[in-house]
Formats: C-alpha cells, structure tokens, sequence
C-alpha cells in the first residue's frame, strides 16, 4: 500500500512538473504555474516521506497522504477551465476530470479514500460544469452532468470490484498460511511420535524388570500409569498417523528440523 501511494505521488509529481513547461496555460497564468508548481513539490514531498519510513506508515497515514496528493486537482483542474473559458476555447473541458476519477478509483489505498475523493471529485466536476454552461451559450457540454455521472458509476463499481479482489485475496493468503502452519504441526507430530516410540519402549521394558525384581510399590505403581498414559497417547498417533503423513506429504523431519520447526512456528509473524 505505502509503496503505490508513493509511487501515485511520483507520478503527480512528474505530470505537473512536465506541465510546467508543456502546458500553455501555464505560460499564460500566472497563478495557474504556481499551483502546478506547488502541486508537484507537495506530491514529491510525500512521496519522499513515504519512502523515508515505510514500515511505519499506518493505513490511515497512506490515506492521508493519498488525498494530499489527490485534493489539490480541485484547484489545479478548475483553474485551467476557467483560463480556457475566459480565452473562448473551450475544448472537452470536464475530461481531466474523468481521467481523474478512473485515476482514483485504481490507486485509491483503501475503499473508504477512493470512495470520498470520487464523490468529491464528481461534484467538483458537476459544478464546473454548471460554471460553465451558465457563462457561455455555446454547445461546449453537449453531453454533461450525464457524461460526468456515467464516468462516475463505472468508476464506483471499479472500486468495488477492485477492492473486493483484493479482500478475497488476503483471505486465499490467510487460508494458505494456515494450511502452511498446520502441515508443520503435522510434521513435528509425526517426528514426536517417531522419536518417542523407542525411549517408551525401553522404559517399559526396564520398569517391567524392576517390578519383577522387587516387591510392588507405589513409586513403580505411578510410573506404570504414566506409561500407560503415555501409551494411549501413542496409539492415538498411531490411528491418525496415515492423516498426517498424507497432509505433512510424507516430509520426514530430523532433530534438528524439528527444533527448527518449533521455533519458527512460535516466532511471532511480522
């Protein structure tokens, strides 16, 4: 997320950057250069805090900075417009707009931001729209507010399809991951109950010889239920133990892999 606000701020810097000796009305108005040119420098400044400390930046600090860099085209589109309007060539003037308003919807961080400067965005462009037709009494807007409200429908249901993708992939990802951690249990499992089967077996064995040898007494008494406990639990792998080996895909697990294993799956995940 940081990394593609970062580069939507790049990218407006560089658009009024190039404006800035590219667009006529630049050269003409004055105050149109200098919003462009703040316009920039603001966009190449949040980007640069972006970059600076990416791992830090929230959610809501990658929102804020996405509007920053979006809010300023109210002025930076509207000023245009109304340069244009007072030279008497009006051509299209509404389409940045619409450019605009695609522009938010795919480079939008989250669904909350991209929805806001959509709605904001269309109704600057609506009463732009509405400036104009009310100063000139030439067919400049033959197809407005309805091309305006067409751009942003399709632009709403971008944003919904875009984002909506993005929450089942999360959840595909979460759903691996689990499938991951739970293969690892499986093996750690199996190599518990693999390395566990010879020590029980001895100490039967021994614990069977000293009962025999000496008289019965409690100490030996408790030790045979905890082996018999311990033997419960052994067969209880033993009945699951075809499940795991088919989930844990036959992966035979050393000592030193499965202390491996046991810490990497109690690190926490970053």
């Amino acid at each position: 997320m940081v990394r593609t606000v970062a580069l939507v701020a790049l990218l407006v810097a560089l658009t009024n950057f190039f404006a800035l000796g590219l667009d006529p009305r630049d050269r003409i108005d004055e105050t149109v250069f200098v919003v462009d040119a703040c316009h920039g420098i603001l966009a190449l400044l949040v980007m640069l805090w972006l970059v600076k400390s990416p791992a830090k930046r929230s959610v809501v600090a990658c929102e804020l900075a996405f509007a920053a860099v979006a809010l300023p085209f109210l002025i930076g589109l509207w000023l245009p417009a109304t340069v244009d309007l007072a030279a008497g060539h009006l051509s299209e003037p509404l389409m940045p707009h619409h450019f605009l308003l695609i522009g938010i919807v795919i480079s939008a961080p989250t669904r909350r931001s991209g929805a806001a400067l959509l709605v904001i965005c269309a109704v600057q462009a609506l009463v732009l729209g509405y400036v104009i037709r009310a100063a000139t009494s030439s067919a400049t807007l033959p197809h407005e507010p309805w091309m305006t409200l067409l751009f942003g429908a399709l632009a709403g249901m971008l944003l919904y399809t875009r984002h909506r993708r993005r929450e089942l992939e999360l959840r595909v990802a979460a759903a691996e991951e689990r499938v991951r951690m739970l293969a690892e249990v499986a093996r750690m499992l199996l190599a518990l109950r693999d390395r566990a089967n010879t020590p029980l077996q001895t100490i039967e064995i021994a614990i069977a010889l000293i009962a025999a040898d000496h008289a019965p007494s409690e100490e030996i008494a408790v030790i045979q239920r905890a082996l018999v406990r311990l033997a419960n639990v052994q067969q209880t792998l033993s009945r699951t133990g075809t499940e795991l080996t088919s989930f844990a895909d036959e992966a035979s697990m050393s000592p030193v892999d499965l202390e491996q294993s046991l810490r990497d799956l109690l690190q926490p995940r970053t």
